[in-house]
């Protein structure tokens, strides 16, 4: 979608390139236009308004291509279908979108405007309409994501996997649920008190920084540790693992950018600035996944450097330095690619102890339930998103609560037949009281063991079936909606 946007504004006067030559021409050219200016006179006024200031430069207005500004528009749609918190990102190329607009001269930028709205804010809106009417019919808001309540308690307490065990915990008190008077919201920032608010949007900020930039002491508090393009995980002393090769190429590509790449390099800032805003402020940065999006944008500047190197040696001693520049190019090319084959090869290895490996129980547990349960089946795990992916049974959430009781009650409100245990991510905390017993397959509580599954590292899933009566806990009527057993 950013690549799309940027390629739309191309001006289709054939005069930008960057090679000596055609600089050379574009100034015969300009000073050519001056003169048929000056001999016009008064209509001189037109063309001087056809000229717009844009990367430290004067150049003609381009018209976007409406094509490609449709196809944007689209890809951004499916972006916000795909994540919604690409609407942030959505709103930041359309921040981008608007300093063009502004930067056009007077007579044209209303109709650049309406060019972008019509061509591809209108189409993105369209794309992704089906998914806000759904949302505002079932919940009565354009997005709606429980991150909303989860957002309130990550990175506020403890580690961040405690933090992920704590949000699965039962906050609301209706029906009699043992939770907390109220849903997790923005008031709790003065329940973690604001030095704790200040040191957890500082931490998010650092893994930003610790994502995109090498480690390098002349950078100072802007050292990080290029995990993005390399791979410093865990303090790895591999050499394959550590060099960041990639993140400094990089660093140097974005530092030395022409005009041309350098407006590309603006794009992409203004679009993901308020996105890690949004992540480091709101939400959690400290996932590498959350900026997967930038990687195709690094691996462009660092080509870029590894090119002007190359082309830097290649012209030592009147081109007899280009063997060794290719060598060079090749190297660090080798260099930059290095951490990321290490990193596929870890994670498809089939060896014992890999993840993969350590995966393969889990995936036997799903596709049990896929082959032995009716399709309607609700499955209570750790593990939803994994399961309802590989099993395609309905799933919900473990509670992370210590009392079977209230577990129970849940099960029953959300008509779960089905407990998986064990999982790769395992029940910790207080959903580990509740389940003490079946964790170790003990049947328990009228709960039926219906199958397990022995995986890696001393642990074995284990499949139950509720009690067809759910032990006749009492029925949760929650916000004056049944559990749909009577």
């Amino acid at each position: 979608a950013v690549w799309l946007l940027f390629k739309s504004q191309k001006s289709k006067i054939k005069n930008q390139k960057w090679g000596t030559k055609e600089a050379g021409s574009r100034k015969q050219e300009a000073g050519s236009r001056k003169q048929a200016e000056a001999k016009r006179g008064a209509g001189s006024g037109n063309q001087v308004a056809g000229t717009a200031l844009y990367g430290g430069a004067a150049v003609p207005a381009a018209t976007p291509d409406r094509r490609l500004l449709l196809l944007s528009g689209v890809v951004v749609g499916l972006m916000c279908w795909q994540k919604t918190s690409a609407v942030v990102v959505a709103v930041g190329m359309g921040l981008w979108v608007l300093w063009r607009v502004f930067h056009q001269p007077k007579a044209t930028w209303r109709a650049a405007l309406v060019r972008y709205v019509v061509w591809w804010v209108l189409p993105a809106l369209l794309v992704f309409s089906p998914f806000i009417v759904r949302n505002i019919s079932e919940f009565g808001v354009p997005v709606f994501s429980t991150e909303s309540y989860d957002a309130w308690v990550l990175e506020y307490q403890g580690t961040s996997s405690g933090d992920f065990e704590n949000i699965y915990k039962i906050y609301t008190n209706e029906a009699g649920l043992p939770g907390t008077n109220g849903l997790p919201e923005p008031s709790w920032i003065k329940r973690w008190g604001y030095q704790r608010t200040i040191t957890k949007i500082s931490n998010q900020f650092g893994a930003v920084r610790d994502y995109l930039l090498p480690a390098s002491a002349a950078l100072g508090p802007l050292s990080g540790k290029g995990n993005l393009m390399g791979n410093l995980d865990n303090g790895s002393t591999d050499p394959r693992r550590w060099l960041m090769a990639g993140a400094l190429l990089a660093l140097v590509g974005a530092l030395t950018v022409r005009r041309r790449q350098a407006s590309l390099l603006a794009l992409v800032v203004w679009s993901f600035a308020p996105y890690t805003i949004f992540l480091a402020t709101y939400w959690h940065a400290n996932e590498e996944r959350y900026f997967v999006p930038l990687i195709p944008f690094g691996a462009l500047l660092a080509s870029a450097a590894i090119w002007a190197i190359h082309d830097a040696l290649a012209r030592v001693g009147g081109g007899r330095g280009r063997p060794l520049a290719l060598v060079v190019a090749g190297t660090l090319l080798v260099l930059a690619l290095q951490p990321g084959w290490v990193e596929a090869r870890d994670k498809t290895s089939t060896a014992p102890g890999s993840l993969v490996a350590d995966w393969q129980a889990d995936i036997a547990a799903f596709e049990w339930l896929r082959d032995n349960t009716p399709p309607a089946s609700v499955v209570m795990t750790r593990v939803p998103w994994q399961l309802n992916f590989h099993a395609e049974r309905p799933a919900v959430m473990n509670p992370n609560t210590r009392d079977l009781t209230t577990l129970l009650q849940i099960a029953r409100y959300y008509n779960a037949r089905y407990l998986l245990v064990n999982a790769i991510t395992n029940n910790k905390d207080e959903a580990a009281i509740a389940l003490g017993d079946l964790l170790r397959g003990r049947e328990t509580a009228n709960f039926k063991q219906v199958a397990s599954f022995p995986a890696p590292k001393n642990r074995t899933l284990y499949i139950y079936e509720f009690p067809s009566d759910y032990n006749d806990v009492p029925a949760l009527e929650i916000m004056g909606v049944d559990d749909g057993t009577r």
